[in-house]
């Protein structure tokens, strides 16, 4: 039988070859391909986690020193209150209470005067 050569490729064609490989061999050459890819990706993604990883860690050890740094300065900041500032403070509090109680009566001694002023100033009228 005497096959032309268009022939010939529909039969190969039929045959699923492409390029000399079936279209099974195609799919596994990338398939493989694209899990190459994959692994390229997955080692990026460790570096990256690595370099993360260390850098919280370092990060930890940091703020622990600056925790351990905090704590020494509260201990000097931190400091009870001398006797004469809470003296101080009792008599600065005694003395707006006194305050208070002054304001109260020279409000009360001004009304009195406000009142005898306008009972003068009845008396002054009736007297007219």
């Amino acid at each position: 039988m005497n096959e032309s050569p268009r022939a010939l490729g529909d039969a190969d064609y039929r045959r699923g070859t492409v390029l000399g490989l079936t279209v099974a061999e195609v799919f596994i050459l990338l398939l493989f391909l694209l899990l190459i890819a994959l692994l390229a990706s997955v080692r990026e993604w460790r570096a990256e986690l690595d370099s993360t990883a260390r850098r919280a860690t370092q990060a930890e050890g940091e703020l622990v020193e600056v925790r351990r740094r905090l704590e020494r300065w509260q201990e000097v900041t931190a400091f009870e209150a001398p006797e004469e500032v809470v003296t101080l403070r009792r008599a600065k509090a005694e003395a707006e209470r006194g305050r208070d109680a002054y304001r109260r009566q020279a409000e009360a001694l001004q009304a009195i005067v406000d009142a005898s002023d306008a009972v003068d100033e009845q008396v002054r009228e009736l007297s007219a």
